[in-house]
């Protein structure tokens, strides 16, 4: 009798995430790309943690998956996104432990504050002016 052995997946699945953009301003999204090292059965949204902003259009599946990244408006502050360990798996059971790892996380600079503007004069002198202005015209 011939016995035959399979091979056992014992490889836990990893995770990269990126963006199309690195520095968000005001009416800017960023779209995200979440690349894992092989298929995975249970990556949801809430797996990902993040601050700064919201997360929407999650879509995807096997190794591939994306959202997009809205930040907080009227904000300097750094948005952080991430995945940490333990939170999906490949079909054999393995689940994450790379939740430490410097591409589980991702750091998108934020300034959606929008400008201003602020005009100061001195009064009298303004006024010395517009006089100026005054006879200028009338000359013509």
């Amino acid at each position: 009798m011939t016995t035959s052995t399979l091979p056992t997946d014992s490889i836990a699945p990893s995770v990269t995430i990126s963006a199309d953009k690195t520095k968000l301003k005001a009416g800017e999204v960023a779209t995200l790309t979440f690349t894992f090292t092989e298929v995975v059965t249970d990556f949801v949204l809430s797996d990902v943690t993040f601050s700064g902003g919201g997360l929407g259009n999650f879509a995807g599946s096997g190794s591939i998956y994306s959202a997009v990244f809205t930040p907080s408006p009227n904000s300097t502050i750094e948005a952080v996104v991430a995945i940490a360990s333990g939170r999906f798996s490949d079909a054999a059971g393995n689940v994450n432990a790379d939740g430490g790892d410097a591409n589980n996380k991702l750091v998108i600079s934020v300034d959606t504050v929008n400008p201003t503007i602020s005009i100061q004069s001195d009064k009298t002198r303004l006024n010395r002016l517009l006089k100026n202005q005054e006879k200028d015209v009338d000359m013509l």
